[in-house]
C-alpha cells in the first residue's frame, strides 16, 4: 500500500469519527493560531502582502484588515501572519509548524463554500494529519 492508498483512511471522515481528545486539541491549536495570526497581522510583511494583493477580490476574510480576497490570495496573507512572529505550535514528533500551514487554507475554503465550524475542524484535523505522517 502506497501513501495516497493509506491517506485515502481520511477520506469522509467526519466530526463524530473524532475523539474528543482530538477536538480539544484541534481547538487549542485553532485558537492559538488566531492569537499569532492576530499579532502577526501588525507586522510589516503582512502589511506589504496586503497592499500587493489589494486589488484582488473575493469573499474570503483577511486578518488585520477589512479586505476580502479569493480563497487562495486570503490562504496566502492569513498563512504569512499565522508565521510572521514564528510563535505558531511545532510538532514535537514531526519537527514542523503543523497548523499555521494547514488551517489558513481550510479558513479560506471553509469561508468560501459556508463550512460549518464541525466540518472545518474535521478538515483541519484531517489536513495536519496528513501534514504530519508526510513530515514524519
Amino acid at each position: 500500500m502506497n501513501h495516497l492508498q493509506a491517506w485515502g483512511k481520511y477520506k469522509g471522515m467526519s466530526y463524530d469519527d473524532l475523539p474528543a481528545d482530538v477536538i480539544t486539541v484541534a481547538n487549542q491549536c485553532i485558537l492559538d493560531w488566531f492569537g499569532c495570526a492576530i499579532a502577526g497581522s501588525a507586522e510589516p510583511l503582512a502589511g506589504i502582502l496586503r497592499k500587493v494583493f489589494a486589488h484582488r477580490s473575493g469573499q474570503c476574510s483577511v486578518i488585520g484588515s477589512d479586505l476580502k480576497l479569493d480563497a487562495q490570495t486570503a490562504g496566502l496573507l492569513n498563512g504569512a501572519s499565522g508565521h510572521a512572529l514564528d510563535y505558531d505550535d511545532t510538532g514535537a514528533r514531526t519537527q514542523c509548524h503543523g497548523t499555521a500551514p494547514v488551517i489558513p487554507a481550510v479558513l479560506a475554503v471553509a469561508e468560501e463554500i459556508g463550512a460549518s465550524g464541525r466540518e472545518l475542524i474535521t478538515a483541519f484535523v484531517v489536513g495536519v494529519e496528513i501534514e504530519g505522517r508526510i513530515a514524519h
